[in-house]
């Protein structure tokens, strides 16, 4: 047995959907999705067990439907809402995102560009110390030793000169 199975007459039907719409305003002004979505299905149920089909009995079928509609209506606009929210909220995310990552790609460009002359200066050292070698080997009598240092010094100047050129 449902809410509607006693109910006889326009009379009762005019109090019931009196009742249903006391409610639904309540319902309304509540906020509550699961709320107005369980009044709007009541108010369905209405439409569904009215009877006789009279003009009267039709026309509380029309406003227990147009109310139904607005309490459904009202949770679709709230969703929206909320998706307009979430989607305003993302797009200030994202563009905080993009912001920190240039950030982050300025520091790693200057931290990359700082090792690349850490390497530089340590490669120029490294050639001082291969000259000062090959001056105190010249003195000495091992040639072929002096060839592979100056080999060496050269291609520590080529590693140098091409790092010099990415800056």
């Amino acid at each position: 047995m449902n809410e509607f199975d006693s109910i006889r007459d326009a009379h009762g039907w005019r109090k019931k959907l009196k009742e249903l719409l006391d409610e639904a305003a309540d319902a309304a002004a509540n906020g509550d999705v699961g709320t107005r979505n369980s009044m709007a299905m009541r108010l369905t149920e209405f439409m569904l067990h009215s009877n006789p089909d009279t003009e009267e009995i039709l026309i509380l079928d029309k406003i227990a439907d147009k109310t139904s509609s607005n309490l459904l209506k009202r949770n679709l606009d709230d969703r929206v809402g909320a998706i307009i929210a979430r989607t305003a909220e993302y797009a200030m995310l994202n563009k905080e995102f993009r912001v920190r990552a240039e950030e982050n790609k300025a520091t790693a460009e200057a931290l990359r560009f700082k090792g690349v002359l850490k390497t530089v200066k340590a490669l120029n050292d490294s050639i001082g110390v291969l000259k000062e070698l090959k001056e105190l080997i010249k003195n000495e009598s091992d040639q072929g030793l002096v060839t592979r240092l100056d080999k060496l010094s050269n291609e520590i100047k080529t590693v140098r000169d091409k790092l010099q050129d990415e800056e």
